[in-house]
Order: C-alpha cells, then sequence, then structure tokens
C-alpha cells in the first residue's frame, strides 16, 4: 500500500493541508475552520499517511487523532538554526518557509523569503542560518485597522465595487498601493543590505501582485508545505 507524507501547515486564518510522495505534491486541503471527522477519514483512506508534520501558530489540533505527530519548532530543525537572542520566538510558520526556500533552492546561499499572509513576514535564510528580518501588517489587516480605529471609514475588501470616485476607493488604493509600494522598498533595502541569490514570494495575498511585480521575483506556491516535506524527510 502506498504512503503519503501529511504536511500540515496550521496558519492564523486557514489550514493548509498537503500530500507528498516522496518529493511530489499531489494534492491540497484547504479549510477555514478545523476538519471535521468526516473529511479527515476521507482523506486518510485516500491517502494513508506514513508521516505526518505539523507546524501550528494555532497549538495542539485534537482535530488529529495521530499519535505519531511530528510537531516543528526550533527545537527540531537541526542543522537550522535561528538568528535570535530568543529562538523560540521565531513562528512555524516561518521557519517551514525557509527550510522550503532551501528543498527549492538548494545551492543559493542566500535567500530571502516574503510571506504574503495575515501579516506580511521578511525572512532571510543563508545557508543554514535563518533570520527574522520584519514583520508588517498584511493587506486586508490594514483595511481591518482603518476600519476599527476610526468612526466612520468602512471596512475594505477586495470584493467591494470600487466603481465610483470616493472613500470607499480612496481606501482600496491606499491600502493595496501602500501595501505593494511597502513590498518593493523592503525588498530593496534588504536586497541593498545583504547579498542576496534569491527573493521567493509566497503566501495568499500573492494573487492580489501587480503581473509586473510578480515578474520581477520567484513565486513559490504553498512553500510552508514544502519546507513541511522537506523537514519530514529529513527527520
Amino acid at each position: 500500500m502506498k504512503k503519503f507524507n501529511w504536511c500540515i501547515d496550521a496558519g492564523n486564518s486557514s489550514i493548509k493541508w498537503g500530500i507528498f510522495k516522496d518529493n511530489e505534491l499531489l494534492e491540497v486541503f484547504q479549510f477555514r475552520e478545523n476538519p471535521s471527522a468526516k473529511e479527515v477519514k476521507e482523506i486518510e483512506e485516500k491517502y494513508p499517511p506514513y508521516k505526518i508534520g505539523v507546524g501550528s501558530v494555532k497549538g495542539q489540533m485534537i482535530w488529529l487523532n495521530h499519535t505519531d505527530v511530528l510537531l516543528l519548532s526550533v527545537g527540531t530543525i537541526s542543522p537550522f538554526v535561528v538568528d535570535y537572542a530568543e529562538p523560540s520566538e521565531m513562528g512555524v510558520d516561518r521557519l517551514a518557509a525557509a527550510m522550503g526556500a532551501r528543498s527549492k533552492f538548494p545551492h543559493d546561499v542566500a535567500i530571502l523569503v516574503v510571506d504574503l499572509g495575515t501579516c506580511i513576514t521578511y525572512t532571510s535564510v543563508n545557508d543554514r542560518c535563518i533570520s527574522g528580518l520584519a514583520i508588517s501588517p498584511g493587506l486586508q489587516m490594514r483595511w481591518n485597522a482603518m476600519n476599527h480605529f476610526t468612526a466612520q471609514l468602512p471596512l475594505m475588501d477586495h470584493q467591494k465595487d470600487i466603481s465610483k470616485k470616493g472613500t470607499q476607493m480612496n481606501l482600496y488604493i491606499g491600502g493595496r498601493l501602500g501595501w505593494q509600494k511597502e513590498l518593493e522598498g523592503m525588498i530593496d533595502l534588504f536586497c541593498e543590505g545583504d547579498r542576496l541569490d534569491r527573493v521567493i514570494i509566497t503566501g495568499s495575498d500573492v494573487v492580489h501582485l501587480e503581473k509586473h511585480f510578480k515578474e520581477r521575483f520567484v513565486i513559490v506556491d504553498h512553500l510552508n508545505l514544502w519546507g513541511l516535506n522537506y523537514w519530514l524527510n529529513e527527520v
């Protein structure tokens, strides 16, 4: 019977569950909430697990009823090291993304990983050393903040009709353009400060980048899942 690596990335806004056979990503399941027992059973019947690796910023996942789950943490990533005064402060999502970058580009010495999720994280991987460079608000978080901390500004998102000039259009342009201009400036800053062989962009908000921006860099979907699979194959 074929068995598969289960790589589960439990982030702030969703759970991504990648199924790997060797180094091939076969299928990705995504859940906004914890999957039901029925959904878990259906995946298990289709893809019996060989190894199960979890990177979770949400803590323990009681719905995953297996005893042989391997939890990604700063203590389990050897030979990688984290360049922090307190290495345990670095989120496991950033550890997974960094290892995903290394798995995709093993011959590049220095890589910058930009993850566009709930927050934007900028992380460098220099050989086996992982360094956190910056964290800033993601796109939707910017719109949420302008709505939450003011009395009258409406909540914006990508589903709003902004065909008419007005406050909504201003919010949309300010949020999205400010978000992308920050990305451009931060990437240029980190590229000037360090000799980088490659810049990788990943995360759910990649779809909102303009085409000309995406063409400047390497886009890797599901980088955290690739990193979890790389880690599982090494432990």
